[in-house]
């Protein structure tokens, strides 16, 4: 192979990787700060909780200052609901995410492009 191919594949390959890091989300910045379940019991008893969203085990809580903090729960989130309900924090629940066809889908769309466009070259060959 020439200089010329390898430049093709290069810039195939340098394309592919942004593709997939766009697609999972390797480049997003965390726009919440995670804190442990015992700071947020804390925030939670001090009041200071304007709303939560709970998705799954994972909770997004806003305090008073709209600041955003995130912290993974326990599976039984009862207690936690209780606590929330006494400080009288707006509460959203949403279904946790579970493995759906278009989930899958755009986690493959990376490995499939790479081997539609391999197959492509090899043809060409």
């Amino acid at each position: 192979m020439n200089l010329r191919s390898f430049a093709i594949f290069g810039v195939i390959a340098v394309v592919l990787i942004g593709l997939y890091s766009m697609v999972t989300g390797g480049g997003k910045a965390a726009s919440a700060a995670e804190i442990t379940y015992s700071q947020l019991l804390s925030k939670v008893n001090a009041g200071q909780v304007k709303s939560a969203e709970i998705n799954g085990a994972h909770v997004v809580i806003t305090d008073q200052g709209n600041k955003p903090y995130t912290s993974t729960t326990p599976n039984n989130q009862d207690d936690l609901v209780k606590r929330l309900e006494a400080q009288g924090a707006n509460i959203t629940v949403k279904a946790a995410g579970g493995l759906t066809v278009v989930g899958v889908l755009l986690q493959a769309l990376p490995v499939l492009l790479l081997v539609g466009v391999w197959i492509f070259f090899m043809r060409q060959m």
